[in-house]
């Protein structure tokens, strides 16, 4: 009787050279014609699978298949170690081989019979786990350690537009010049407003090919441009984390997906220069916020395009980032009101014509601000100057303070190397003058941090001067459009509150003996729905302001 076995053969990455796939075919199918078993062309199965997640394996399923049925008496491999790196896994896998009674052949690694072979293999699956971990985190340490240590990039990956000079310095691409002159071209569209398709079109007009030399730029790829931080004069490491696809594209792939990473998470490396970056930082910010705004008011999040549409957020109920929920227009018997979409909080629905009434009328109360009284709200201005000054000083201080760490750094070493200093003293010293380079690292972020805030104070007034000059005589005859991008330009944000909620309250507000919610200036909150106009920063509460009296927004009447 023919006995029919298969072979089964696979390696992690498609790159392995040795032993690869065709290498333990060719030796397992000689080792088992040699035990008298018969090995056809269809039952040998060759993959590119890691060992950790190996049942979610096609191949492997089908392999398993041909053991439940019958169609194979024996399955043959190299090592025991080609099937699977975690012993559950290969718990499961035993029991099907016994179930179907079917041999599991491995050609170096011979197991014992029964119960004990089990074991005995198990325990070599465990160690098998144990080594594919610990080679997995200590690539990740070494990646950390390249990044937080020696303060380098993990690799000198391809940045368009740009070549490395060193391990920690990229410049303009010298060999393809039209590529930096492309990125200018990019990012000028992209701050005077333009859409990722106007620059598409753009490139293909001026027939500037994409990074792969394709003539038709992918708008995923202009977008990964504009929001790369490096085209603004930083680079930052370890913007990515390996993880698991949520979805497969296809089933013969056995390669992992990576999350994206905000900036907060990755690290900062203010010792790579960028040279002649395409934007500044400031340019770069702006453009993030109108990247948010206009995600969050984009009319396919909408069925009808409302006025209000985006603007008004609901701060009882939040979404799994943790960004207030935003309303939504909803029509009812001729008019329409904006609703909260979990329901259950302290204005559910918002009578629409009324609230939008509401922010016009604040609008045109910003817009007709005099000077004086506008700049009551963004701070004096000589202040504004005399703090960036005292930053910039403290900066200057703090990057002398680095280069002094570094230097420092440098003669240790050599103190090291040539034996001067034992081994104890050296840990010691460098162990203080790194924790001092990631203070002084985190005081020049800190420092960024609030030189940035202080840019978006000094164009404030430039913002709401031009806006004012551009619409104050024409507000009656605005376009529903006209209006919304005024909005977006103001940064209107309509935060609603439950004033008898403390969660929902902003970080100024307080409550007094008289049973009265209070913020940090003594205005009463008398109601729970805030109008506010973020400009580039801060906040102008309009209708604390202009003391109006409280607006009931009313639910519209079931009938």
């Amino acid at each position: 009787m023919t006995k029919i076995a298969a072979i089964w053969a696979r390696v992690s990455d498609p790159k392995q050279e040795e032993p690869s796939v065709d290498r333990q075919v060719a030796t397992v199918k000689a080792w088992l014609e040699g035990q008298g078993f018969t090995v056809p062309d269809d039952k040998i199965l060759k993959t590119v699978w890691t060992s950790k997640k190996i049942l979610n394996c096609p191949d492997m399923q089908r392999l398993l298949t041909w053991v439940r049925a019958g169609e194979v008496k024996a399955v043959g491999m190299t090592h025991l170690d080609r099937l699977s790196g975690r012993p559950g896994h290969m718990s499961q896998i035993f029991e099907t081989f016994k179930e179907a009674n079917c041999q599991l052949l491995a050609k170096d690694t011979p197991l014992p019979t029964g119960l004990m072979g089990e074991l005995v293999a198990l325990v070599l699956t465990l160690g098998k786990a144990m080594q594919v971990d610990k080679a997995d985190n200590g690539a990740k340490d070494g990646l950390r350690d390249r990044v937080n240590r020696k303060r380098l990039p993990t690799s000198k990956h391809r940045v368009y537009g740009y070549q490395w000079a060193s391990d920690s310095e990229l410049v303009p691409d010298r060999e393809r010049p039209e590529r930096y002159e492309a990125l200018k071209t990019m990012f000028s569209m992209a701050l005077n407003g333009k859409t990722y398709y106007d620059i598409q079109k753009e490139l293909k007009r001026q027939g500037i090919l994409s990074p792969s030399g394709n003539p038709e730029w992918d708008r995923s790829s202009i977008a990964l441009i504009i929001n790369n931080p490096v085209y603004a004069g930083r680079y930052y490491a370890l913007k990515h984390e390996v993880c698991e696809p949520k979805v497969r594209k296809a089933a013969k792939e056995g390669n992992t997906s990576a999350r994206h990473k905000s900036l907060d998470e990755a690290v900062y490396l203010p010792e790579v220069k960028i040279i002649n970056p395409p934007i500044t930082w400031e340019q770069y910010l702006q453009l993030q916020e109108r990247h948010e705004i206009n995600r969050r008011l984009a009319k396919r999040n909408g069925h009808r395009d409302y006025l209000l549409r985006g603007f008004i957020r609901c701060f009882t109920h939040y979404g799994k980032k943790g960004e207030p929920r935003t309303y939504f227009g909803h029509p009812s018997n001729g008019t329409y009101y904006y609703q909260c979409p979990i329901g259950g909080c302290a204005h559910v629905n918002l009578n629409g014509p009324r609230i939008e009434a509401e922010v016009k009328e604040m609008t045109r109360w910003l817009l007709e601000l005099q000077p004086d009284e506008f700049y009551k709200y963004i701070g004096n201005q000589t202040n504004i100057d005399q703090t960036r000054e005292s930053l910039e000083r403290e900066l200057k201080g703090l990057e002398a303070k680095q280069n002094r760490n570094i230097n420092s750094e440098a003669e240790l070493v050599n103190l090291k190397i040539t034996g001067r200093i034992s081994d104890e003293a050296y840990d010691r010293e460098r162990a203080r003058l790194l924790i001092e380079r990631q203070w002084v690292h985190e005081q020049r972020e800190l420092i960024h941090v609030q030189l940035d805030q202080l840019q978006k104070q000094t164009r404030i007034a430039d913002t709401w001067w031009q806006l004012r000059e551009k619409v104050i005589n024409r507000l009656d005859s605005l376009t529903p459009g006209e209006w919304r991008e005024l909005w977006i330009q103001l940064n209107l944000e309509i935060a609603v509150r439950d004033r008898q909620n403390p969660a929902t309250w902003a970080e100024d507000w307080q409550a007094d003996g008289e049973g009265c919610v209070r913020d940090s200036k003594g205005f009463v909150i008398s109601d729970d729905i805030e109008i506010c106009f973020g400009l580039p920063i801060g906040r102008v509460d309009a209708h604390k302001a202009k003391a109006v009296s409280e607006i009931v927004f009313s639910r519209p009447s079931p009938d």
